[in-house]
């Protein structure tokens, strides 16, 4: 008996096509299609036709089903961001989750574009967690973008794209001031704490580490996050009179300007005792000068040593007729005082004579300006000055009917070319004003 064989679908063959009984049929299946396409997934369903002309039973129909799985590609997630800084450490490696939410084998590659991007392992089978990381090394300041492509044969979502940023900042140092100097005394106490501000002037974070290099100075925090205020103090236990020297190294890794190297001077004076000189001369002045009452006007003077005024003395003139005598130190502010730190007052101040007037508690510091203030609340104040023409160095309250002095002046009249008073301080004793400039 003679026969044919025929399938009634592209995907579906049967072989060989002719034959004689009996005989062995070959009926093979392929996941191709019509027009060379691939198939789906899903279920298919063929005829293989056996005909054998004039015999009884033919033909005979065989039902042929075909049913496809195909792996799904699913990358997550689908972008990634990393930051750094130029000519810091590499930014943290981050991870990509590949997994096949079809059915079958999904086995795949990984690559990237860019060749500050890498991706491993490059071939794997799904399930799989690649890691992902970025190289700064060469870049300079700006945003780079590249991809890591996944690519599995067969799977549906093949070829999926992850798109890649990585931003690379220039952080910039800049601190602020750039020079510190402190003054004190020999076995006196520690002079008042200074500051460093730290600031980024670029972009990106900037981290920093600070340090000094003398067991005298200390900076606190030694780590930190910009901005910031970092504290300084200096310790002058055991430290003899004289200049120290020491610097504050604040380091930013990365970071354009760094490291900075900020000096810091410690001068210490010799410790005074009662009666010794801090500031000024001890010369009367050949000039007289006076101030109605009510009137207060302070001069600028330098300390030229430290120490704690407990008293001020001025010299009155032989013609004054002032009742009473007030007399005070004001810090400075800029080119004018500031706030009031001391006063005193006398009542019936002998004229033709220094006057000493008792005054709380007050501390200066060697190289530091103040202005000492004078009033005669009642009466006329008449006293010697010497003609300096310095400029500035002597100011008129705005108030003139003041019966003490005001805790923060405020400037009236202010003597571009006025003489300078040149006043003389006592350790723990007086502070006296020796010559006082002419209004």
């Amino acid at each position: 008996m003679s026969f044919s064989a025929a399938t009634d679908v592209p995907w579906l063959t049967v072989t060989p096509g002719t034959g004689t009984a009996p005989q062995t049929l070959q009926v093979s299946a392929s996941t191709v299609g019509q027009e060379s396409l691939p198939l789906t997934a899903g279920t298919y369903t063929g005829h293989v036709t056996i005909t054998a002309a004039g015999a009884q039973g033919s033909p005979k129909v065989i039902t042929v089903t075909l049913t496809i799985t195909q792996p799904i590609l699913s990358v997550a997630p689908s972008t990634l961001a990393f930051n750094g800084i130029v000519g810091g450490i590499d930014p943290t490696p981050a991870s990509l989750s590949v997994s096949n939410s079809g059915a079958g084998t999904l086995s795949f590659t990984a690559v990237s574009d860019a060749p500050w991007l890498s991706v491993g392992p490059a071939n794997a089978t799904a399930p799989q967690t690649l890691t992902v990381g970025t190289s700064i090394a060469g870049l300079v300041q700006g945003t780079y973008i590249g991809h890591v492509t996944i690519a599995a044969s067969g799977a549906q979502n093949s070829p999926t794209v992850v798109t890649v940023t990585l931003t690379v900042a220039q952080p910039v140092l800049s601190v602020s001031p750039t020079t510190l100097a402190f003054t004190g005394t020999s076995g006196g106490t520690n002079p008042v704490a200074a500051s460093i501000n730290v600031a980024n002037t670029g972009t990106g974070t900037l981290n920093f580490t600070a340090a000094s290099d003398s067991s005298w100075l200390t900076v606190t925090p030694a780590t930190g996050t910009a901005p910031m205020t970092l504290q300084i103090n200096a310790a002058i236990a055991s430290l003899a009179a004289g200049t120290y020297t020491g610097h504050i190294t604040v380091t930013a890794a990365g970071a354009q300007g760094s490291p900075v190297s900020i000096p810091v001077t410690l001068t210490l004076a010799q410790p005074v005792g009662p009666g010794a000189v801090l500031i000024g001369t001890q010369t009367v002045g050949s000039n007289r000068d006076d101030n109605p009452s009510g009137y207060a006007e302070a001069f600028k003077a330098t300390a030229t040593a430290s120490g704690t005024i407990t008293s001020i003395s001025v010299y009155v003139d032989a013609t004054s007729t002032a009742t009473q005598l007030v007399t005070g130190l004001y810090a400075s502010n800029g080119s004018h005082p500031g706030v009031l730190l001391t006063q005193g007052s006398l009542s019936a101040p002998v004229a033709g004579a220094w006057n000493t007037v008792p005054v709380p508690n007050a501390t200066i510091s060697a190289g530091v300006i103040y202005w000492i203030a004078i009033l005669g609340p009642s009466g006329t104040l008449r006293f010697r000055d010497t003609l300096s023409g310095a400029a500035a160095s002597a100011e008129a309250s705005a108030q003139s009917t003041l019966t003490s002095l005001p805790a923060t002046w405020t400037t009236g009249s202010s003597f571009p070319n006025a003489p300078l008073l040149k006043p003389l301080t006592i350790d723990s004793r007086s502070f006296l004003i020796l010559e006082h400039a002419a209004l």
